[in-house]
């Protein structure tokens, strides 16, 4: 295969090769459009006849797309696709970092805790993919990347074997499996057909290797590997790990048993499986065994260990000694409240962060309790939280963390990239610090989704070092996180969620402890409805949404309010977010004759259904109009010249104060080396700024510099801000969390560039 280094595809530059295997290579490039790095994967078919690659690109770009449509913290995202010379290829995010089989040659294998907590995360981004009808096929070590901060991440869904498949039915004549056998399930080898079971297996046999150290079939050839697997038992895991719980065992063994009917039935049930590991149980014999495994983890004979486990060891009885003080001073029941909050390093192996097994206890337990500190002369002072939802405390010299809930991959990234961005300009702006303390940002990506809003919820849930949490991006994340981070006591305060029943009273979608910079799209709706009305002259006009309740309400309250003024809605339709054909929508809509259509929905359907409309008999010079959703440069290149004409409501940037324009507008390109690329980077500017002002106004600080940030009291002073001067307007919170000081305009491309001119404005 040629070398591509120096290279590029399309907008990619090719600057390295980061690995390379029989049937694609991986190479790092530079994306020009985005201004950052990405992978990008070049299948290798050199061995293809004319037909089999005719036939295969067209199996590659179905596979690619379903790929594409994935959204899951814990999944790689599939960003784009293309060709290069006969050759598909995917570009993904760049992850620095290395991956389970690496951490695994490593250490040799890993305490069934650590195993349990990095594979948590994988069976839950698998069960999401077989809810999306993909199946990975190819689950295995070297495919679950651990990144820089610990996070394992499942990669490769097994697209290049889409491609192997077709050379080997066109080489072969027969369906034989190709994949690596070792992990692969009996039914793949088979050439039986494999279903979401097959995976169930595969994570089997990754769970096996990594409290064993070695797989449950071990041969020197492919071929030995799969007459070993045909004829002989699975091994039982305590025979290679005697301290092994049998709770642990039993999940491994059904988990991996040969008929797929026997096994877990979905991968929700094995994830259910794997949760209930994580919950101490068993006698006083079981938990010594546990403590003894934990302690003392040596590698299999096959795999040479580098790292010894004696520091596991001498902290365990470090542990033990400090929890009899606690037993002594009466204090153990209370001893949540001294490690709540504070950054306990994470152990490492070789560098390398893995997820340690410490109790984690509900800041609730905080309340009335001790905290104890010491002074500079090393005189022990103790001060009391009566916080009814707990503190955070925070030592000495330890950041104060602040995490964020966005959209940063896939089609919608730019919202939630434009608004991290807009937070690390307020964090340069205060010095990088709050209260003499760094600031920690970082955070997880919702993908824009209820799945990513879940995943990502869940895992800062249960965090208790984070203060407060900026986030999300979009409604559908924030209604499957808030519940999680409400109840674990959090602040979040989101920069650009709209939708009406987030703040409203009695809505069950208005959970404790949630606030928003972003107006509310009853004015958005409003602003929509007046400016068809009186602006554009329209009479008649149709709606389109997309199922979120962020576009049905919004819709909604521009169909109400248009009506109100006298005019006519001919249509309230939807799409699916993921639909690529829309004719037969727009072809119902035309029948109506509409002057106008309104739909705020998200891209990619957004620019799928400018581009549509434009060749829709009946609707040529219709008016389209969107919303703040769409508010993006990826729409000039989704929607291309049709794009020219399109208008769109979101926030009027005139209307902020002289210091959006004059100081965070240059210091965002001097930083960011570009324009805005969204439109609430001020927003969360702003979040950032109240956020830090009620910690400020909150935080008790010790004399040694310790702080104690009282869940309740930061909620209650965030709550309580009043005429805070913000980028975006004076900001002033309603009792259910509505502080915008909202200023709609609508914006209109003119030329297929970015950013689109303004050309009419509700307050002025």
């Amino acid at each position: 295969m040629t070398n591509l280094i120096g290279q590029s595809l399309g907008r990619y530059h090719i600057l390295e090769q980061l690995g390379e295997g029989g049937m694609a290579t991986v190479y790092k490039a530079y994306d020009t459009r985005l201004e950052c790095e990405v992978a990008v994967k070049v299948i290798r078919t050199e061995k293809f006849t004319p037909e089999v690659l005719a036939r295969a690109l067209k199996r590659f770009e179905r596979e690619a797309k379903a790929l594409a449509r994935l959204t899951h913290a814990n999944i790689v995202k599939v960003n784009d696709y293309g060709e290069y010379e006969g050759r598909p290829y995917l570009v993904m995010p760049y992850l620095p970092g290395g991956n389970l089989k690496q951490l695994l040659k490593e250490h040799g294998r890993l305490p069934w805790q650590e195993a349990v907590k990095l594979l948590l995360p994988i069976a839950r981004a698998l069960d999401y993919a077989h809810s999306q009808n993909v199946i990975h096929r190819d689950v295995k070590p070297s495919n679950i990347l651990i990144t820089a901060s610990g996070d394992p991440m499942l990669t490769d869904f097994g697209v290049a074997k889409i491609i192997e498949e077709e050379i080997t039915v066109d080489l072969t004549g027969t369906g034989m499996a190709v994949g690596t056998p070792e992990y692969m399930a009996p039914e793949q080898v088979s050439s039986k057909g494999v279903d979401h079971r097959t995976d169930i297996y595969s994570l089997g046999v990754v769970f096996y290797e990594m409290v064993t150290g070695r797989r449950p079939y071990e041969a020197d050839t492919p071929l030995a590997v799969i007459a070993m697997r045909a004829s002989e038992p699975l091994p039982r895991p305590k025979q290679f790990v005697s301290a092994l719980p049998d709770r642990v065992e039993q999940v491994l063994l059904k988990a991996l048993t040969k008929k797929p009917e026997d096994r877990y039935q979905s991968m929700s049930e094995l994830t259910k499986a794997l949760e209930k590991l994580t919950v101490v149980s068993g006698g006083k014999a079981e938990q010594k065994a546990v403590r003894k495994e934990q302690a003392f983890a040596p590698a299999s004979p096959s795999r040479p260990k580098k790292t010894a486990w004696w520091p596991w060891a001498v902290g365990g009885i470090a542990t033990v000694l400090i929890l009899g003080t606690f037993l002594a001073i009466g204090l153990l029941s209370k001893m949540g409240q001294i490690i709540s909050g504070s950054t306990v390093p994470a152990k490492t192996l070789e560098g390398r962060p893995v997820i340690t097994e410490a109790p984690t206890i509900p800041s609730s337990t905080l309340e009335g309790s001790p905290i104890i500190t010491k002074t500079p002369t090393g005189a022990i002072e103790t001060s009391t939280c009566n916080d009814p939802l707990g503190c955070v405390t925070i030592g000495p010299y330890d950041p104060i963390h602040i995490a964020y809930l966005l959209v940063v991959a896939g089609p919608n990234e730019t919202l939630g990239i434009d608004s991290r961005n807009g937070v690390e300009i307020a964090i340069d702006d205060v010095g990088g610090k709050i209260l003499n303390h760094a600031i920690k940002f970082d955070g997880e990506d919702g993908g824009c989704s209820a799945e990513g809003g879940q995943a990502a919820g869940t895992k800062l849930a249960a965090d208790p070092t984070i203060v407060a949490v900026i986030g999300t991006s979009c409604s559908s994340e924030a209604r499957a996180a808030l519940p999680m981070l409400s109840s674990a006591g959090f602040a979040m305060v989101s920069p650009s969620n709209t939708a009406p029943d987030l703040t409203e009273a009695g809505n069950s979608n208005n959970c404790p402890g949630y606030l928003r910079t972003a107006h509310n799209d009853l004015v958005q709706g409003a602003a929509a409805a007046k400016f068809a009305w009186e602006f554009l002259k329209v009479t008649k006009a149709a709606t389109i949404h997309d199922g979120s309740l962020y576009a049905d309400k919004l819709q909604q309250v521009f169909a109400e309010e248009f009506k109100k003024m006298g005019g006519t809605i001919t249509l309230q339709t939807a799409v699916d977010p993921n639909q690529t054909d829309m004719s037969s929508v727009l072809a119902d809509i035309a029948t109506g004759q509409p002057e106008m259509i309104y739909f705020p929905i998200f891209l990619p359907a957004g620019g799928l259904i400018i581009r549509q409309a434009k060749i829709t008999p009946g609707l040529e010079n219709t008016y389209l109009i969107g919303a703040d959703g769409l508010f993006s440069p990826d729409l000039v290149s989704s929607a291309g010249n049709d794009v020219v004409g399109f208008m769109q409501t979101s926030p009027d940037f005139t209307a902020f104060g002289s210091d959006y324009n004059d100081k965070f507008l240059p210091a965002y390109k001097a930083k960011f080396g570009t324009v805005p690329i969204s439109i609430f980077h001020a927003h969360s500017y702003d979040a950032f700024m109240m956020i830090k002002a009620a910690i400020e106004k909150v935080a008790v600080v010790d004399a040694d510099g310790t702080l104690h940030i009282g869940r309740q009291a930061l909620r209650d002073a965030l709550f309580a801000t009043k005429d805070f001067k913000g980028l975006t307007g004076n900001l002033t919170c309603t009792p259910t969390g509505d502080c915008a000081d909202p200023h709609i305009a609508v914006y209109k491309y003119n030329v297929a560039q970015y950013p689109p001119r303004l050309i009419w404005q509700l307050n002025p």
